[in-house]
């Protein structure tokens, strides 16, 4: 495998299993947008070119591949060159964003009631559309930021992409389980986001 070769597309799907380490044929599907075909396609083409090992219905990326993305990787860094300040300036508004997301969705999943926090139950429809709302003003300074960071750093654009498509389900369809239990709600997206930029930059979780 060359990186030299890795197609835009290719190099998002594998980056993708690069970060997460072991997926599935569903949760593929979900990454490429719901659309089963590709993923199976994807799935055969990397299977025969080596970039996949499977175990029992789990896929995980080979070595190979994993250091073709990792070297892939570093050279996005070494290209960023004089643009690094820039970069790591969104980065840090990025991290500022991500902690008023966790606020958001822990708001989504917990209430406070009479002092006390309690699983929420979904039934005070008031509450939930706050949450909602609130989730809608901090999407759009997530996706500003990672707009701006893709301006350096081109994949975070799909980032961008994935999370309108949860949001919509979320606003439009009152698909809720789009806020943090499907497979690609906004939460696990945004997780996935998160992972990316920590890495790419040698930086930790902060949980």
């Amino acid at each position: 495998m060359s990186s030299t070769v890795l197609v835009e597309e290719d190099f998002l799907v594998l980056n993708y299993m690069y970060l997460v380490e072991c997926t599935t044929l569903e949760l593929l599907t979900h990454f490429v947008k719901g659309d089963n075909a590709k993923a199976l396609d994807v799935f055969r083409r990397f299977k025969d070119k080596g970039y996949i090992i499977t175990s029992d219905d789990f896929i995980i990326i080979s070595d190979e591949a994993k250091k073709n993305v990792e070297e892939l990787r570093k050279n996005m860094i070494k290209r960023l060159e004089s643009n690094m300040n820039v970069v790591m300036d969104i980065v840090k508004k990025l991290e500022e964003v991500n902690n008023e997301i966790k606020d958001v969705i822990t708001q989504w999943q917990v209430k406070k009631i009479g002092g006390m926090t309690v699983i929420n139950d979904h039934q005070d429809l008031a509450y939930d559309e706050r949450v909602i709302r609130r989730l809608c003003r901090v999407h759009s300074k997530a996706e500003k930021l990672l707009t701006d960071l893709s301006q350096y750093l081109p994949h975070f654009k799909y980032y961008v992409e994935l999370l309108n498509i949860a949001l919509d389900k979320i606003l439009n369809e009152n698909a809720y389980e789009y806020v943090d239990k499907h497979p690609a709600s906004y939460h696990n997206v945004w997780y996935v986001a998160h992972e990316d930029w920590l890495r790419l930059f040698g930086l930790k979780r902060v949980e």
